[in-house]
């Protein structure tokens, strides 16, 4: 083993070094050509694909022909495609060019490419709606939880930005009037309670009765006797009801739990709709629809929140298409606005003890402003009892003061 000297192991280690190196350096540059052809393919692949998309888009078919044609002779001459990548660019662009050539395959090519552009547009629009029916779900739900937390005002606030941005949607009107009748209710509240405290210094029984306290609320004596009175009048004197039509109107002022999403539904289906919630029969007036130009199969769209009355949901379906309805017979009449002005029902209520008989009234002291207390009354009756009714928000009703008595008029 005389021959395994020290210098010849350290040549042996040395050659063994520049040999490992020179493969290494050899593996470098080949690892650095095999991504070099990959990317040079993949740039080739994205540029067949836009050139046969603006070939797709030529109206003069000798240059898209040309365009197909120089870009088959690039990928013959390209040598960054794996044999599977060049024959299937090849195929993709000779079928292009036989769709080019033949005047009907092109013209077909062209149809299917519109009605897949025009079904892709009407997926969009879909998706589109759906979203912001999503959003409009969403914001009447914040609405809604801002009001049973007492923010009426942040309620009334939202409701007013969506009826500018939905100036047309029935459940975005009905939010907004109910958030402003909330407000003005609770607003007109406060007045009130405030106008009777700064009276409570007199100590008298008549002041007592019209402050808000925390304790139980002390009435006159012979408060209750009056109040039965003007009831007794009403009902037997100046306008009954019958026991039918007082069973319309509890039903119409049953609460509605869940939502209401009436999507393209024909009118007669909705009136069948309608005659199941409410649970009382209702009439169409043939003559309203033709003056109209309705007939049963107008499709309907009405989407509503819940805990709203039926009452509301009657009015906001009839109004998405220019109706409204009366009591009218012991049954619900569905009719035009201006029919329905001549058949109003009027009802009569004596307020002496609401505003300064006897004792003064609940609203205040007796005296010259009992004018004031009345149109304070009027005001209530119309924010807080089926808003959209009243001849002040558009609809067919009125209210009018004829001494101590209120004269209503209104479909119900």
């Amino acid at each position: 083993m005389s021959w395994l000297t020290p210098r010849r192991i350290a040549l042996a280690l040395v050659s063994g070094l520049l040999l490992s190196g020179a493969v290494q350096a050899q593996n470098g540059t080949l690892e650095d050509a095999a991504k070099r052809r990959e990317i040079a393919a993949q740039a080739l692949q994205k540029e067949v694909n836009e050139s046969l998309a603006e070939a797709g888009r030529l109206k003069d078919a000798a240059k898209a022909i040309e365009l197909v044609n120089k870009m088959l002779a690039k990928v013959d001459a390209d040598d960054s495609l794996s044999i599977v990548q060049k024959a299937s660019l090849r195929a993709t662009l000779k079928a292009k060019l036989k769709v080019l050539e033949d005047p009907a395959a092109r013209a077909a090519a062209d149809a299917d490419q519109k009605k897949s552009a025009d079904l892709q547009k009407q997926l969009d629009k879909l998706n589109g709606e759906q979203a912001e029916r999503e959003a409009l779900r969403r914001d009447l739900d914040q609405i809604r939880a801002l009001r049973e937390r007492g923010q009426d005002g942040e309620a009334q606030k939202l409701a007013d930005s969506l009826s500018k941005k939905y100036p047309n949607d029935p459940s975005v009107l009905a939010a907004r009037e109910s958030s402003v009748s909330a407000a003005r209710v609770k607003e007109a509240s406060a007045a009130l309670a405030s106008k009777a405290h700064g009276f409570a210094s007199n100590g008298t029984d008549m002041l007592r009765s019209g402050t808000a306290l925390s304790e139980d609320i002390t009435y006159p004596k012979d408060f209750q006797k009056m109040s039965e009175k003007r009831k007794a009048d009403y009902e037997k004197r100046l306008s009954p009801m019958t026991d039918k039509e007082r069973e319309i109107v509890k039903s119409l002022d049953e609460i509605v739990k869940n939502d209401t999403n009436i999507r393209d539904t024909s009118f007669d289906k909705v009136i069948d709709y309608l005659q199941k919630l409410i649970g009382q029969p209702i009439v169409v007036n043939k003559e309203a629809l033709k003056d109209l130009d309705l007939t049963y199969e107008r499709p309907v769209n009405v989407t509503l929140p819940r805990e709203i009355t039926k009452r509301t949901v009657l009015r906001s379906v009839l109004a998405e298409l220019g109706l409204t309805y009366v009591i009218r017979g012991e049954q619900i009449l569905v009719t035009d606005p201006e029919r329905a002005r001549g058949m109003l029902v009027t009802r009569f209520f004596q307020i002496d003890d609401l505003i300064g008989g006897g004792f003064g009234g609940l609203l205040g002291p007796g005296g010259a402003d009992n004018k004031a207390k009345a149109d304070q009354l009027i005001t209530l009756i119309e924010n807080s009892i089926d808003p959209l009714s009243w001849d002040k928000n558009g609809g067919p009703g009125s209210i009018t003061l004829q001494g101590r008595i209120l004269v209503v008029k209104n479909t119900a």
